[in-house]
């Protein structure tokens, strides 16, 4: 805005003149912006209604249509200690009997008792003659093996555990490994298992205690064949070379790529101006020279990184005059008059140029190529890995693409030393199993280890037995949680009944949420007048306080859907609905068939004309001594109670979606014309732009012209003066 210095010669306030001239479109302005935050107001009133007709219309009022809403279940059990029930509408009504054999265990091992262990603590320090080995993890499925040797930390061998499978901690206060299943269940137990160096390492770590899940192990490996051993050797063995096959491969890669990178310094170099090759040989060279007399005059001080740039400039340095050279460029160094070196380059040898970029992109292209072509020989040697194979499969590989010769027998593998070791590895481990299992259990597992084994809970329901690997069933019906094991002979009573005060509750509930909307949209629809009052401009407020402003503004958001037509023909659908009549086996049902009603009109108070009570409700004071209809009903005849609810329920619910059946003035479940409303929200944001600018021309035009009225008067008044002065006075 520019500034003005109003009235300094005519000594009017220009300002306020403005103001009171243009005062009239102001009004009209501040007309269009209260009646835009007036419908603002009501956008948001009608958004926050919707919310709750919507909510009761997807939630309490959808859940009441279906037949399952009524077909609630109530189920005793006679010693609620070990056993709690629950039934779907599916569960059969009469008593069934329950015993509970077992509960599910999970599968879980205590430690023996370490002293002055932490987690940095290596194996070698539990255990100095320990030596390479595996610890085999079977759980869930899955089979891992941990390769262990004297550096592993406690904290490492935890970590190992934990990926393959299991919870594992080590408790540095109490001094103790703790190592558990994640599931319970006799199918989800672990089994901790090693060759003998994995044997001493568990001991060492106090985790060495014999299950069934372990002895299992034992004996699968104690099993082993000769055939099977060859077979794991074979597949262990072809699984290394793939591996040394793919690692050199990935070696090429990574000379192939440093050779490329070479190369395209170079090719960015030759490509260069004579003038810009001058500059950057120059930038290079004068780095050597500061590093080199850094060097000289500080030896002592010269560091391992300041070594590293100058060997990196010197290399850089190099490459550019082995460029120079192929290309036919000459540099000529030189000192200007401050002392500072100068390079001048002359231009490449055209031929030479063209020649030597060609070859470079040559180059690079044939990298690229080699490092394709080895990306994929990596992709398909790993595939190969993903599979056991039987030692014929094995056999009839060609090795050829992973860098070994053909071997077609087994004795070609034999003759491999590192064949030798990896069946030899294998014989360990069955020998060492056999052993363990050949050993009174006695002197097998830590002393003073403790493990548990994954169990799977029993229960015989009328005389059936069931498993789980949990403590839950879920039995025709009946969902069965088992929290203690009962005696010999010993049953417990499941009663499974009609649920009369659960479909009373959701009936209760769903009439509740009903009378809690219908009651807010006749208080909405009944609200007072707001007659002479509008939203306020900031002046208007600067003028009152913040409680004035508060109440001013409340008065008229209360009112804003009163007498609105939209909310009636809502409220009369809702109604309507509600007041309905079915007939079911031949015989006429409303609401106050069940004793459901509303107050009467005398009765009921105000906003609460539409809302209904329950005869026998014991928290309704103004029903509660009525006969209670409704419960004697649902326990006589549930049937007929659940064909009423639910064709009540459908007929409301239909009501609601045609009402928020999308169309062009309103959004897809809106009850409200939102898109109309905002439409017209926006024309209100043209109108008072239009008026603003209106506004703007007005005052800079007023401004001109007093800004002219007060430059006459300045040349007027200066006119007079040279008058004066001309007269003497």
């Amino acid at each position: 805005m520019p500034i003005r210095l109003s009235g300094l010669i005519s000594g009017l306030d220009t300002d306020a003149l403005v103001q009171e001239l243009v005062s009239a479109y102001s009004v009209k302005k501040d007309n269009y912006v209260k009646a835009q935050t007036k419908l603002e107001w009501q956008m948001d009133a009608w958004k926050s209604l919707n919310t709750k007709i919507y909510s009761f219309y997807s939630s309490s009022l959808s859940n009441m249509r279906f037949s399952t809403a009524y077909a609630k279940k109530a189920v005793k059990v006679s010693d609620d200690t070990k056993a709690t029930v629950s039934g779907s509408s599916s569960a059969v009504n009469g008593d069934q009997t329950l015993a509970i054999n077992k509960l599910a265990k999970t599968g879980y091992l205590t430690g023996a008792k370490l002293n002055g262990v932490t987690a940095k603590t290596k194996l070698s320090e539990l255990n100095s003659a320990l030596g390479s080995g595996v610890i085999n993890v079977k759980v869930d499925g899955s089979e891992t093996n941990i390769s262990i040797d004297g550096n592993m930390t406690v904290a490492e061998v935890v970590v190992k555990l934990k990926e393959a499978g299991l919870n594992a901690s080590f408790d540095e206060t109490n001094q103790r490994m703790f190592v558990s299943s994640k599931t319970s269940g006799k199918d989800y137990d672990f089994s901790l298992t090693g060759d003998s160096q994995g044997v001493e390492a568990l001991k060492s770590l106090g985790i060495f205690a014999m299950s069934e899940t372990d002895k299992a192990q034992y004996q699968v490996m104690a099993d082993y064949t000769d055939d099977e051993l060859t077979n794991f050797a074979l597949n262990e063995y072809f699984k290394n070379q793939i591996a040394e096959a793919n690692k050199t491969y990935t070696e090429k890669n990574a000379e192939l790529t440093e050779a490329n990178t070479e190369n395209k310094s170079r090719l960015t170099y030759a490509n260069l101006s004579a003038e810009n090759r001058a500059e950057k040989y120059k930038e290079v060279k004068t780095q050597i020279q500061e590093l080199e007399k850094a060097k000289t005059e500080k030896p002592d001080e010269w560091t391992e990184e300041q070594q590293a740039k100058l060997d990196s400039y010197n290399k850089t340095l190099a490459m550019y005059d082995e460029v120079n050279d192929e290309i036919g460029v000459t540099m000529t160094e030189g000192t200007d008059g401050d002392g500072n070196l100068t390079v001048t380059a002359s231009e490449a040898d055209e031929a030479k140029l063209e020649s030597y970029v060609e070859g470079l992109n040559t180059a690079i292209e044939d990298n690229n190529k080699l490092i394709s072509d080895n990306n994929k020989a990596v992709e398909e040697n790993s595939k190969l890995t993903e599979k056991t194979y039987t030692a014929d499969e094995i056999i009839s590989l060609e090795f050829t693409r992973y860098g070994e010769a053909d071997k077609s027998t087994i004795a070609g593998y034999a003759a491999d030393g590192n064949y030798d070791v990896i069946y030899a590895k294998y014989e360990g481990i069955r020998t060492n199993a056999e052993n363990i299992l050949s050993t009174p259990d006695g002197s097998l597992g830590t002393s003073d280890a403790v493990r548990i084994s994954g169990e799977d809970s029993e229960i015989v329901l009328n005389g059936a037995v069931f498993t789980s690997n949990t403590n839950n069933f879920a039995i025709n019906g009946l969902t069965i949680t088992a929290t203690g094991v009962t005696a010999p002979g010993e049953e417990i009573t499941v009663t499974t009944s009609t649920d009369i005060d659960g479909i009373y509750d959701s009936i209760k509930s769903f009439l509740k949420s009903y009378n809690e909307l219908i009651k807010e949209m006749d208080t909405l629809f009944n609200a007072d007048s707001a007659k002479g009052y509008e939203p306020l401009t900031d002046e208007e407020k600067d003028a009152m306080t913040d409680t004035e402003v508060e109440k001013w503004e409340k008065k008229i958001k209360d009112s804003l859907l009163r007498r609105d037509s939209t909310l009636d023909g809502v409220i009369n659908a809702m109604k309507t609905a509600m007041s309905s009549s079915f007939t079911i086996n031949g015989e006429s049902y409303s609401l106050s068939s069940f004793g459901i009603s509303t107050l009467g009109y005398f009765a009921a108070g105000e906003n609460e004309k539409g809302v209904y009570h329950i005869d026998g409700d014991s928290e309704d004071s103004s029903t509660s001594g009525n006969e209670d209809k409704l419960k004697a009903m649902i326990a006589s005849d549930p049937e007929t109670v659940t064909s009423f609810f639910t064709q009540l329920s459908n007929n409301l619910y239909s009501t609601l979606t045609k009402k928020m059946a999308a169309s062009s003035v309103s959004s897809a479940y809106t009850v409200y014309n939102d898109k109309s409303m905002q439409s017209k929200y926006d024309d209100y944001d043209d109108l008072i732009d239009k008026w603003e600018e209106k506004i703007t021309n007005m005052e800079e035009k007023y401004y001109n012209q007093f800004s002219a009225m007060e430059k006459a008067l300045a040349e007027l008044q200066s006119s007079t003066s040279a008058l004066s002065s001309l007269m003497g006075s």
